[in-house]
């Protein structure tokens, strides 16, 4: 009897779908977990995590603050600010909406950074690399939500987090068959930090 025959790309979107959340759901698990045995106080679990204990510091520092000077008409970005004015630019429409002095919005912005990159991190990487039972991808979620790279990036809600999505997407886009999407991922990974453009000699 002959095996059936291999599902496209599209076909396998469900599933890899339900794996990446199932894999985000272990990794948050993980990581509130692992929080959880260094609990004394929230500010000393914070710094246990984060010695500086600043909660999206990239994000509300110097991203934030470098869009709120380009509406005010300045050229010079904050402190910190090393990347691009791309993702400075992208921010400017959500940071004039915001009340002043309110963290709320840029919080809320922050959050659905991190949770996009990571969504698209991991569900690349699955399209890539389908996962045989969800019970596989809650256990590469669980070793996301301990691995040093995406928690940092995720608490400090850094542009390497969204960068690094991006060109996973490269490379599943590239494995689909589709090229020029491809492009389209290095290219916005390029826009927001520099170094990304490496991502060409893959395509």
């Amino acid at each position: 009897m002959s095996s059936p025959p291999p599902k496209s790309p599209t076909e396998r979107i469900p599933c890899v779908l339900a794996a990446t959340i199932v894999a985000l759901a272990a990794a948050s698990v993980a990581f509130a977990s692992a929080a959880a045995l260094l609990w004394g106080s929230l500010p000393t679990t914070l710094a246990a995590i984060d010695f500086n204990a600043a909660l999206f510091e990239d994000f509300l520092g110097p991203y934030w603050e470098t869009a709120q000077v380009l509406l005010e008409g300045g050229s010079a970005p904050a402190p910190g600010y090393l990347y691009p004015s791309t993702l400075a630019w992208l921010l400017a429409p959500f940071a004039a909406a915001a009340p002043e002095g309110s963290a709320t919005l840029p919080s809320i912005v922050a959050l659905s950074l991190v949770i996009g990159s990571l969504a698209l991190m991991v569900g690349s990487v699955f399209a890539l690399i389908p996962p045989r039972s969800l019970r596989v991808a809650a256990l590469a979620g669980i070793v996301l939500g301990l691995a040093h790279a995406p928690v940092h990036g995720a608490y400090w809600a850094q542009a390497s987090l969204p960068v690094i999505g991006l060109l996973c997407a490269e490379f599943a886009l590239i494995a689909a068959g589709r090229p020029v999407l491809a492009g389209v991922a290095v290219g916005l990974a390029t826009a927001l930090k520099l170094h990304p453009a490496i991502g060409i000699v893959a395509l």
